[in-house]
This record gives structure tokens, sequence and C-alpha cells, in this order.
């Protein structure tokens, strides 16, 4: 576990691999067989959501946590930070289809609190700069 959170693009493009598998083995007896789905945004809604912010902002996830690192030799979140962001991207994937359980404020919270985990700076790698 420790090799895959050792940078970005490990967790996020294997959460991102995985998604793309299980989204699409999922999407097809909905979208095809007319298998009823409730989410939090509706079947179409939910496949189109789950494309973008779920797939793409994986990717550009695991992108940007490496690049930045290369391009500016400035640490990026690794260990307990970027298994802690992979954990609400992955909440994030859950909730919507737990609506009948969880609040919509939270299965909303969830979802937009992703995004802006990479305007924080790991406190540990500040400290050590220090």
């Amino acid at each position: 576990m420790q090799v895959i959170l050792a940078l970005g693009f490990r967790p996020f493009f294997l959460l991102a691999g995985w998604l793309a598998i299980l989204l699409m083995a999922f999407w097809v007896p909905v979208f095809v067989g007319g298998v009823p789905f409730g989410t939090y945004y509706g079947q179409i809604g939910w496949h189109s959501h789950e494309m973008i912010f779920g797939y793409t902002i994986a990717v550009i996830a695991g992108f940007l946590l490496t690049a930045v690192r290369n391009w500016t030799n400035t640490p990026t979140p690794s260990g307990l930070p970027l298994a802690g962001m992979g954990a609400l991207w992955l909440v994030a994937r859950i909730l919507p289809i737990l609506v009948a359980i969880f609040p919509r404020w939270l299965i909303a919270a969830a979802d937009l609190a992703f995004l802006p985990t990479f305007a924080i700076r790991d406190p540990c790698a500040v400290a050590a700069e220090q």
C-alpha cells in the first residue's frame, strides 16, 4: 500500500480504471435493459456526472499530483493525505447512489469538497520545507 500512495498518479489512475470498468458494467444494463436506477442526479445525469467528475477528474488529479511535483520540484501529497484525497473521491462516487439513506446536502458537500483539496498544500511538506 505504501508504494501505491507514494505518488499521486498511482491511486487516482487505479481508481479511474476501476471506476471505468465498474461504471460500464453497471451502466449497460441500466441503459439497454431499462433497469430502474434512482440516484441523486437521475439516470442520465448520474452517468454524465460520473464520466466528468468521477473518471475524468480522477485522471486529471493523478496527472496534476505527479506533474506539479516534477515540473516545480514542489512536494505533493503522499501517504495518508493522498489516501484521504482518494477516500474523499470514492465517498463522492458512492453517496449519490445511496440517496435514500443520506441527506442531499451531504451528497453535494462530499462531491464539492474533492476539487478544493488540490489547493491545500500538504502540511507535512510545508513543515519539511521550513
